[in-house]
């Protein structure tokens, strides 16, 4: 599928290496990567509107006049959890904080803080 950029710069990865594509650049892609591209808006058809509409046409005659079920790896996944519901996830200090921050932050990870002489040596053993 090819597509034009509207985007200012995408990354596409081609054969394993990363190539910068800028906005306005005929890109080739995969169907996949093409529909996700278009349904942010990151792209569009380079004949606009008309060809668009013309490559859905094609489509539909290709499967019989039956229009293509959507893939399922298209389709965008929902999160395990919603974001309303309450986490136990302590948010770890910033590296400038005291040490005595730094140490109720390794008691909630449960590690004992008096293990280490430097703050650097307990920030070094956090997650």
């Amino acid at each position: 599928m090819k597509l034009v950029l509207t985007v200012g710069t995408w990354y596409q990865l081609d054969s394993g290496r990363f190539v910068k594509r800028v906005k306005g650049d005929l890109v080739e892609v995969s169907e996949q990567t093409g529909a996700w591209l278009l349904r942010v808006g990151s792209a569009k058809h380079p004949g606009g509107e008309a060809e668009a509409e013309e490559s859905q046409e094609q489509e539909t005659l290709s499967t019989g006049g039956v229009a293509p079920e959507p893939d399922s790896e298209v389709e965008p996944s929902e999160p395990a959890e919603s974001p309303d519901e309450h986490t136990d996830v302590v948010d770890r200090p910033a590296n400038a904080a005291n040490r005595a921050t730094w140490d109720a932050y390794a008691r909630k990870q449960g590690i004992d803080p008096t293990q280490f002489k430097q703050k650097d040596e307990l920030i070094a053993a956090l997650p």
